[in-house]
């Protein structure tokens, strides 16, 4: 049985850690990174066995900043897993890079590869709001970066933007989403920030040091985004996600779905065989075990029943603003439960609530409403 799932690279090591980044991440050494890759096709050996029934059509190298990798490092990577997994004929790949990373000469090396889509970390084109976030770039890095990839060839690029950053003003936001129209990249991700525990920016706002942005503010932030990338031609595919006809992210649709996915390095989670677990967040302790032959470098093993999971799908499918929950395919996937008897009361409250609406017989997407509370509407759905 051949089963679409996709594969994520955690690569750990960056130049300085953000004030807002909640993910793994240490200071990057030349010496570990070249250990780490080695124990990397070592867990790929590991992993292989489990995902024999798998057809890999997206691959994912996010951090950290991959981008630091060198081109051999990338294309050894690749190499190995084409040797332990089975690959689509035309995978999406993406490497996440940031705007101080790349040279000419590098972007030109880049596009050499199997790599085929960029997410750019450009975050803001607003030089005092990049500051407060920790980062290393100025707004006029972000120019410069796309405009390397574009001469480069590359023709699928994604942008990443924050917004409800601590002192951002609406003219602010408006000014970096002017910029990045202007730009015209193919997909756009827009994060709402968010205070994760450990990071700089949860300790400054318990100190009061920073304030952040009133809820008024932020929404408003969000429905202005929504109604300038709309009227600029991009569909809005998922709850944060835009993107030009024909470029919707492949990889992000495969975790909306609760797809399966192979998760390879330090901190990375993997879903297989209707199994979450994430690989342990250390890559002192990932090299050690690794190294020594240990093979259980796995922590915190979830397997759901199958009436937990077809409702933690369906509040994940719910963000796809277009495809939204459909009862049928759902009903295929878990041919072992009552689909509709499980979910569509629930479904019917949110409905009442104009919160979701029925796009076609048995499939249900968010009303505009609904996309303001989708975090609630997950609640409902689990």
């Amino acid at each position: 049985m051949n089963i679409q799932a996709g594969i994520y690279i955690h690569f750990p090591f960056c130049t300085t850690k953000c004030n807002y980044c909640g993910f793994y991440s240490i200071p990057n050494h030349p010496e570990r990174v070249s250990e780490y890759l080695t124990m990397l096709e070592r867990e790929m050996e590991i992993q292989a066995p489990l995902s024999q029934q798998f057809t890999m059509d997206t691959i994912f190298l996010g951090g950290g900043t991959p981008s630091l990798m060198t081109i051999e490092q990338l294309e050894r990577i690749f190499s190995q897993l084409h040797d332990n997994f089975t690959v689509s004929e035309h995978p999406e790949i993406t490497l996440e890079t940031n705007p101080t990373s790349i040279s000419a000469h590098k972007a030109e090396q880049i596009f050499s590869t199997r790599i085929n889509r960029l997410s750019l970390g450009c975050q803001s084109f607003d030089d005092t709001l990049l500051k407060t976030l920790g980062r290393n770039h100025k707004a006029y890095d972000n120019i410069k970066i796309y405009s390397l990839f574009r001469n480069a060839g590359f023709k699928n690029i994604s942008i990443d933007l924050i917004f409800s950053i601590p002192g951002q003003t609406m003219n602010q936001w408006i000014d970096s989403l002017s910029q990045t129209i202007a730009l015209r990249p193919e997909h756009i991700s827009l994060y709402c920030l968010s205070y994760e525990e450990g990071t700089q920016f949860t300790r400054l706002i318990r100190t009061g040091k920073i304030t952040a942005v009133d809820e008024d503010t932020e929404l408003q932030m969000f429905r202005t985004c929504i109604d300038m990338l709309t009227d600029a031609g991009y569909v809005q595919y998922e709850i944060s996600n835009f993107a030009l006809p024909g470029y919707q992210s492949r990889h992000n649709t495969l975790y909306w779905k609760n797809l399966p996915c192979i998760g390879l390095g330090t901190s990375a989670y993997s879903y297989v065989n209707g199994e979450r677990y994430q690989t342990i967040p250390d890559v002192q302790q990932y090299c050690s075990m690794l190294n020594t032959q240990k093979k259980e470098i796995h922590i915190n093993h979830e397997k759901l029943p199958d009436e937990m999971s077809l409702r933690e799908t369906a509040a994940l499918a719910v963000r796809l603003i277009h495809e939204g929950i459909d009862i049928e395919e759902l009903q295929k996937r878990y041919s072992t439960i009552n689909v509709k008897k499980i979910i569509f009361p629930t479904i019917q409250k949110l409905i009442d609530e104009n919160l979701l609406k029925e796009k076609e017989s048995n499939v249900y997407v968010l009303t505009a409403e609904g996309i303001r509370f989708a975090d609630y509407i997950a609640e409902e759905l689990m």
